[in-house]
């Protein structure tokens, strides 16, 4: 899966990147947040770094099936390269779930999950965002 880019300006826009290894799944959630005016870049898990580090996106969102183990490095990387915010779709495990956060997801979506469900949650964090200082990312005041 390659990335996908809209027309918009990365350095204005509110960008959400969603890295899912499913191509049904991106379709999915890139065409549920494109329809609240924000840039998506859809990357699976293999590029998912080298593509955070080039956009800096506002929120990533990881929603991958692979081992947990692979999963928790993953969120570690990503949180090393970037400041917004990270979600990641979880199994109803609670082991999983305090792990997730001490690789620092910012919030764990239980599975399974409604599409609806996950697109307030991401609203809710965009706002959050936006009110906290646009680019700038002021969430590691609060930390």
């Amino acid at each position: 899966m390659t990335a996908r880019i809209t027309e918009f300006d990365t350095s204005s826009s509110q960008t959400v990147l969603v890295v899912t290894d499913d191509v049904e799944t991106a379709t999915l959630w890139v065409s549920l947040f494109e329809q609240k005016g924000w840039l998506i870049v859809s990357e699976s898990s293999a590029h998912a770094l080298q593509t955070s580090r080039l956009l800096t996106p506002w929120l990533v969102l990881v929603d991958v099936k692979i081992a947990h183990a692979e999963r928790l490095a993953l969120c570690r990387g990503l949180k090393s390269v970037n400041r917004g915010a990270l979600l990641m779709l979880v199994p109803l495990n609670q082991q999983e779930i305090a792990e997730s956060y001490e690789a620092g997801v910012d919030e764990c979506i239980v599975q399974p999950v409604n599409a609806a469900f996950v697109l307030v949650k991401v609203m809710s964090w965009m706002v959050r965002l936006q009110l906290l200082g646009s680019n700038n990312f002021a969430l590691e005041a609060f930390i």
